[in-house]
């Protein structure tokens, strides 16, 4: 088959690993695929492999709901050209507005829409849940904006995917019949088995990154953003000294809230015990979830899977997580590394218990069954079977 995917794949950007994995599996099957790559112009890019051929449409410059329009148009119109060049036999969309446009570019094309997150459930966070007071006076607006943009992309797709089954529930709990009308194919996010595996002594890893090579390590690869509770990891790196337990936390990523969170770490005198890495190379990730004893996954709201936490099962890592949509899935076989509530202190009890030596740390275990559920050798059946049946109608 012929196959068009619209979607970022740059690095850095979560969506754009799903791009890529698919990409890569679907390519390495024999279909011919082609990505209309949404990703900045200048954005470092995701390697797609040699069989796949990328068409780089970059966002519009525009700012607001226009930008966006207008950037899922341009990409509409790069599908609509490949497809009078040769037709495609099934379109893949990542974003609810690419999906919109493409339906209304090529009308007889079978699209398999992705929801990596309810468009209304994104916006409830960034415009009135964390929102500045002038987004907030917004968002009643703004929410019926972007719930008939999610209706009008639901019904312009044939199929839906979901990296959970929380993504699922959201939508139908929200859209009405929903499950009676469109197909749905629960496919989970899936990482590169070659790159995240345990393979290596910790020790190394933390010499080559910089960090102390003695004592307990304790690693999160988050946003800064409210959302995703980073702030929880200062108060547990705080209770773990009051613990008298010798720790340090090493956070990777980028995000407004980094000046706060440096001011937490300096009021609470933690200088030294938790480190913010800044955004750390799409290469050296492997490095960091192999120097820690486990990696930390706090999040606050609305985690519709979780790819950080596979990185670190796949890299023999144990994930200590909140138990926040999508994580309860993917850490359905360790619920000892799954806190009681998500609430702060649940979160502070769990790292603690970690530390004490109370939760299991078998790394060997979590490497086997993060390759047996999420590597792409055994996602990929699942992506290849998604594909065909949305081809097919």
């Amino acid at each position: 088959m012929r196959i068009g995917i619209v979607g970022p794949a740059d690095v850095g950007h979560g969506t754009a690993r799903v791009v890529q994995d698919w990409a890569i599996v679907l390519a390495g099957a024999g279909h011919e695929v082609l990505v209309v790559d949404i990703a900045p112009a200048g954005a470092p890019p995701l390697d797609l492999g040699a069989d796949v051929v990328r068409r780089l449409q970059p966002p519009s410059g525009r700012g607001g709901i226009t930008g966006l329009v207008a950037s899922a148009r341009a990409a509409a119109r790069v599908v609509a050209h490949e497809h009078r060049e040769r037709a495609f036999d099934l379109v893949v969309t990542h974003l609810q507005l690419e999906a919109i446009a493409v339906r209304q570019a090529v009308p007889g094309v079978p699209i398999l829409g992705t929801w990596h997150s309810p468009l209304v459930d994104e916006s409830r966070l960034n415009d009135w849940v964390y929102g500045s007071a002038r987004r907030r006076l917004t968002w009643p607006a703004r929410r019926l904006a972007f719930e008939a943009i999610e209706r009008a992309a639901l019904r312009s797709v044939n199929a839906i995917h979901t990296l959970s089954r929380f993504t699922w529930q959201r939508l139908t709990d929200r859209y009405g019949g929903l499950e009676r009308r469109t197909p749905w194919h629960l496919v989970p996010g899936t990482y590169d088995e070659q790159r995240f595996h345990p393979e290596g002594e910790r020790r190394a890893s933390r010499r080559a990154l910089g960090l102390p090579e003695a004592g307990t390590l304790l690693v999160a690869v988050r946003r800064l953003v409210p959302r995703n509770g980073v702030e929880r990891l200062i108060a547990a790196a705080a209770a773990a000294r009051s613990a008298g337990l010798d720790a340090r936390f090493a956070i990777a990523g980028g995000g407004w809230l980094r000046e706060a969170l440096e001011a937490d770490i300096a009021a609470r005198g933690l200088d030294g015990r938790v480190t913010l890495l800044g955004r750390v190379p799409d290469a050296e990730l492997p490095l960091l979830y192999r120097a820690g004893d486990a990696a930390l996954m706090p999040t606050r709201e609305l985690e519709c899977f979780g790819l950080p936490a596979i990185e670190a099962l796949g890299s023999g890592t144990p994930c200590l997580a909140t138990p926040c949509g999508g994580l309860k899935e993917v850490l359905e076989p360790f619920p000892a590394w799954v806190a009681r509530e998500n609430g702060d202190a649940a979160f502070t009890e769990l790292v603690l218990a970690f530390l004490r030596g109370e939760l299991p740390r078998d790394g060997e275990v979590a490497h086997a069954s993060a390759t047996t559920r999420f590597s792409r050798a055994a996602v990929g059946p699942a992506i290849l079977k998604a594909v065909e049946a949305a081809a097919r109608g």
